[in-house]
């Protein structure tokens, strides 16, 4: 097993490491390519943003063939350990939901909740206005699938748009254990500043990274009132979150 650090959301009065909770047995099986294209890819992002002058030097890092890649732990770090204690087991026993509302022009998170238990839906709940979700050809090439499935729901609005009029929506984010807080807040603003028709003033959001969506797949729904609804319209399956599995 390995642990994968994605993102800190800080809180009032509390620090809280999102992935921390999406530690999981069966989570990270990546292969040495994996783990190196993910590197190649975090270091790129750190040299496009520097104030340094961009280079091709960072590729050599990676060509090298006997440069070692760095891993985190394996199920071998964890023989005698008690696997249900601690943050581990906490984990592997829950589903984190991050939620969040839209101010001064940008996505800010606010809560965090931790439900026992994801539920499938026997029926698309009626509060579903509208679906986009995206499955990624390659997962291990492919780092954004929130932001894309945001950019397959912008596409179904502006061909129904059922959000017209809406006063009181909100925006249901969910995808693999390796979900990033940040690719989150950037669907949401990509959203709002895509579809003219969402209210603002009321919008909240909610976000979830699980290995029961799988780690190619990210989906995002708008729906109406307050409901933890995860739907995947082209396959027509939804999951929910219900109050009575609150931990």
């Amino acid at each position: 097993m390995k642990l994968s650090l994605l993102i800190s959301v800080t809180l009032p009065f509390t620090v809280v490491s999102w992935s921390s909770y999406y530690l999981s047995k069966n989570r990270i099986q990546n292969t040495d390519l994996s783990a190196k294209q993910k590197q190649r890819k975090a270091l790129k992002e750190a040299i496009d943003t520097s104030v340094l002058p961009a280079s091709d030097e960072y590729e050599t890092v990676f060509d090298d063939q006997d440069s070692e890649v760095i891993k985190g732990f394996t199920d071998e770090d964890f023989v005698g350990v008690d696997r249900d204690a601690g943050g581990v087991g906490l984990a592997e026993r829950s589903a984190i939901l991050i939620s969040g509302s839209y101010e001064d022009g940008n996505a800010r998170p606010t809560e965090l909740k931790r439900f026992s238990s994801i539920r499938e839906c026997t029926s698309m709940p009626s509060s579903v206005l509208c679906t986009g979700s995206y499955s990624a050809a390659n997962s291990e090439d492919e780092f954004d699938l929130s932001v894309r499935a945001g950019d397959a729901l912008i596409k179904a609005v502006a061909a129904d748009n059922k959000v017209k009029g809406k006063t009181n929506i909100q925006i249901n984010l969910c995808g693999g254990d390796e979900t990033l807080l940040s690719d989150v807040l950037q669907t949401v603003n990509n959203i709002v500043g895509n579809v003219d028709e969402i209210d603002t003033d009321s919008l909240t959001f909610n976000s979830i990274g699980n290995e029961k969506f799988g780690n190619d797949s990210a989906s995002v729904t708008i729906v109406e009132g307050n409901s933890l609804v995860f739907a995947f319209g082209d396959s027509k399956k939804c999951f929910e979150l219900v109050e009575d599995d609150i931990l």
